[in-house]
């Protein structure tokens, strides 16, 4: 999503600010990035800048690696530790060619890593230290 809350502050590309967010912020944008069909490594502006929605259909199984956590930290200008952020992956083949989600250096992937034929997965993607993140699977 382009936008983040976390721990107050809220992210709207590379503008941050503090303090209370109401309304509806579904009515933000987000650009929706389509993966290659083959194997790849994704880029930091694909999974944060761009707003971390993700589709591909692929025609067989596919790994996605992820940024590595130096990457992601650099497109997250004046992160904290702590600081989180959501990708969210939608495989759309009708059936059997799962996308599977490879770390990189500085990245960890806590729970499963394979988003099934007509399936979603959403990832929290969290700063755990200085050019570090975690990907823990919420859905």
């Amino acid at each position: 999503m382009a936008n983040r809350l976390t721990k107050g502050k809220v992210l709207f590309g590379s503008l941050r600010t503090s303090g209370v967010v109401a309304g509806n912020t579904s009515t933000l944008k987000t650009t929706v990035t389509t993966l290659t069909d083959a194997a790849e490594t994704m880029t930091a502006a694909q999974v944060v800048t761009n707003g971390g929605l993700l589709v591909c259909t692929p025609t067989a199984a596919r790994a996605k690696t992820i940024p590595t956590g130096t990457l992601t930290c650099a497109a997250l200008p004046g992160y904290v530790v702590g600081d989180t952020f959501e990708v969210s992956f939608t495989n759309l083949t009708a059936a059997t060619h799962a996308l599977t989600v490879t770390a990189a250096t500085g990245a960890t992937i806590v729970g499963s890593a394979t988003v099934a034929a007509a399936t979603s997965a959403t990832y929290k993607v969290r700063v755990s230290a200085a050019n570090t993140v975690v990907w823990y699977r919420v859905a």
